[in-house]
């Protein structure tokens, strides 16, 4: 087994969108925004992309892909509104020829400076609320030899607090992964298969992927590559349509240790 520990630091500054989904509306929203500054790069694309800690959020199976032990962090400054949007998380492989694999993560989202009115029909804000939620997943992943893919769950313990009105609930996601060629990866994520928070029911969504990669496998003396993924999803909310996204990497690797991956995405 190749030990190897995978330490990502990403820093937003004024985070703007919501990358695939729009999120105000839905309970626990901040779940629908984005993660790791590769996915947000291709335009949040990476339901088959996925590949490590990250896998966490965008299809747990994904997990099966990583390499050794991984940390992952993302922290956000400059939003509107005195927002902030966080994320970290470590996995591991437990035994590559088990072929499974566990992680830990937790996310965050707070907005203060709320203005408070002591009832509707008041002019002048009394004082401000803050809106903290939490949450903490948990995820496991594995490999079926029956049908030669990836499987994986999340296990998500949530925390609202709303001008400390405390509310707590629990959500479950589940992905799989598989490689019909050895250039390609398909999957498939469902997202909220059951979720609450406190009496209030999280929307379910469906996310379905496909990631096609290009190398020259080092046949030149500079390895050069082509990713790209595309992916729809749909949130069982009765308002939302299918929305889609596309994202694309270039490597031009000039050795292990130097490489230039610029990416793009819509």
């Amino acid at each position: 087994m190749k030990n190897s520990i995978k330490l990502t630091l990403v820093v937003l500054i004024a985070l703007q969108g919501t990358f695939l989904y729009p999120g105000g509306k839905h309970v626990a929203s901040y779940t629908r925004m984005k993660v790791d500054a590769r996915a947000l790069a291709m335009g949040g694309a990476f339901t088959s992309a996925c590949d490590g800690i990250e896998s966490m959020f965008y299809n747990p199976s994904g997990l099966m892909y990583s390499e050794g032990i991984e940390l992952g962090t993302m922290f956000s400054s400059g939003m509107a509104f005195d927002r902030s949007y966080n994320f970290a998380g470590v996995s591991t492989l437990l035994n590559t020829e088990l072929k499974q694999a566990i992680g830990v993560a937790g996310m965050s989202a707070k907005l203060d400076g709320i203005p408070r009115y002591a009832n509707s029909s008041s002019l002048n804000p009394s004082g401000e609320f803050s809106v903290d939620e939490t949450s903490v997943m948990f995820s496991y992943a594995s490999y079926d030899k029956r049908v030669d893919s990836y499987w994986g769950a999340t296990l998500k313990l949530f925390n609202s607090s709303v001008d400390n009105d405390s509310k707590t609930g629990v959500g479950v996601d589940f992905g799989v992964m598989t490689e019909p060629l050895d250039n390609m990866k398909l999957g498939i994520m469902v997202k909220d298969i059951y979720s609450k928070v406190g009496s209030e029911q999280i929307s379910p969504s469906v996310n379905m992927g496909l990631t096609v990669r290009s190398l020259n496998d080092g046949k030149k003396s500079i390895d050069t590559g082509i990713l790209a993924s595309f992916e729809a999803g749909y949130i069982f909310d009765g308002e939302s349509g299918v929305q889609y996204a596309a994202g694309l990497e270039y490597y031009l690797n000039y050795n292990d240790n130097i490489a230039f991956i610029p990416r793009a995405g819509l």
